[in-house]
């Protein structure tokens, strides 16, 4: 039985208002349309081939359509906003880099790029970070023939993003693959590596190196710098100097994650994940996990964070707050987390119920054998049968005891 808190957290989502779609982008959007959008969620931004729009989310107007050089673009990244909107983007190929005005269409800078990173796409715009107030840019790992520096390691340059000229420029001396990049709001550039974080700035030969065991870094908040922990866990951790860094706050999804699968929003309140048809709002500063329904949302080409909450954009627009419950209509009530839960071993969690799954299933059900952790952390072990626990098993209780039990149809007793 749930009790009162788990009762009345599930009525509040049952009387949410159901969600107010926008007004569509200027076109539909495509398998390779890069979708970005302004910290405010008010402006968006959409690459498709030569093309660059910006249109207006609330009114679905056009702002702005640019041309860009033919190339396959692989990201997009809007600055943060800079005079009430996002003024600038940068854009990533394999061959080039554009630094591009928003209000204008104007190209800043226009890089060739010697050494593709080898990494896939979706790996690209991790190796990029605006600072907080949007008036430079970082790129780490590219190696550009007009910026080339000696020695080994990674590259990193920071460019005035009004003007594209470079600020400074090192290499990192680390030869450890990059996992993340972000900036602090001291002005300071956060590099992540799986052993540790080295922190570079404000000052020129500044640079101190957090020792933390993760699987990569993927933003900051105000607080810290936002890692994937080795859990698959989101956890903020203090910028200081420290070999054994202080865990700020840690949160957890129904799912483990990875950093690939993470994006942070502006402002560095809310992260948006996507794992296997579940789209997580997560909310970094109460620790609220939101879980959606990828299918209810549309099938979105992007589910971005922004200020707010969560912008949805596909077919057309979506934006949730995220610190209010979503529409019962948008919730994921079942997640397969692991395996094959249609006909063969996996792990799947009831979401509604608060209860995971671990053994075979058929049509879908748990059936067979296999572990059910309920909702009071009491674990029944044993077969299962149309979905339910039915049959011999054992039952470990919250206190830790172990009995044997017989299960019919989801009802246990103590075994003869």
């Amino acid at each position: 039985m749930l009790g009162w808190a788990a009762a009345l957290g599930i009525a509040a989502l049952v009387a949410a208002p159901e969600p107010r779609w926008l007004p569509g982008p200027p076109r539909a959007i495509g398998g390779r349309t890069l979708v970005d959008i302004g910290e405010d969620g008010r402006l968006g931004v959409l690459v498709d081939g030569v093309e660059l729009v910006t249109w207006d989310l609330e009114s679905g107007k056009r702002k702005l359509t640019a041309k860009l050089p033919r190339e396959r673009w692989h990201a997009l990244v809007v600055a943060p906003r800079t005079d009430g909107e996002a003024e600038r983007a940068l854009i990533l190929a394999s061959r080039r880099v554009l630094l591009v005005h928003l209000r204008t269409g104007r190209l800043i800078a226009d890089w060739p790029v010697a050494m593709a990173p080898a990494a896939p796409d979706g790996v690209l715009a991790r190796t990029v970070a605006w600072s907080q107030r949007g008036e430079r840019v970082a790129l780490a790992g590219w190696e550009l023939p007009d910026l080339a520096l000696a020695g080994d390691g990674t590259p990193v340059v920071w460019v005035d993003a009004e003007t594209g000229t470079v600020v400074s420029r090192l290499r990192l001396p680390d030869k450890a693959a990059l996992q993340g990049i972000g900036a602090l709001a001291d002005g300071a550039l956060a590099l992540g590596t799986l052993r540790r974080i080295i922190v570079l700035g404000p000052g020129p030969s500044d640079a101190r190196t957090i020792g933390v065991a993760s699987h990569g870094l993927v933003g900051v908040t105000r607080d810290g710098i936002v890692v994937v922990d080795k859990a698959g866990r989101v956890a903020v951790v203090a910028p200081g100097a420290e070999a054994d860094p202080r865990v700020v706050r840690s949160v957890g999804a129904p799912a483990a994650l990875a950093p690939g699968d993470v994006a942070m929003g502006a402002g560095g309140r809310f992260a948006v994940a996507r794992v296997r048809g579940a789209v997580f709002g997560i909310d970094l500063a109460s620790g609220v996990v939101s879980t959606l329904s990828e299918l209810a949302l549309g099938r979105p080409a992007a589910a971005l964070p922004s200020l707010g909450g969560l912008t949805v954009v596909g077919r057309r627009v979506l934006r949730l707050d995220l610190t209010s419950p979503p529409a019962a209509s948008l919730l994921l009530d079942r997640l397969c987390v692991r395996g094959d839960c249609e006909r063969g071993e996996g792990t799947l969690v009831e979401l509604a119920r608060g209860r995971r799954y671990t053994g075979s299933f058929r049509g879908g059900r748990p059936e067979g054998q296999g572990s059910l952790t309920y909702e009071d952390g009491a674990i029944f072990t044993g077969s299962f049968a149309r979905g339910e626990p039915h049959g011999a098993g054992t039952l470990i209780t919250p206190a830790g005891d172990e009995r044997r039990v017989l299960a019919v149809e989801g009802e246990l007793s103590p075994a003869p």
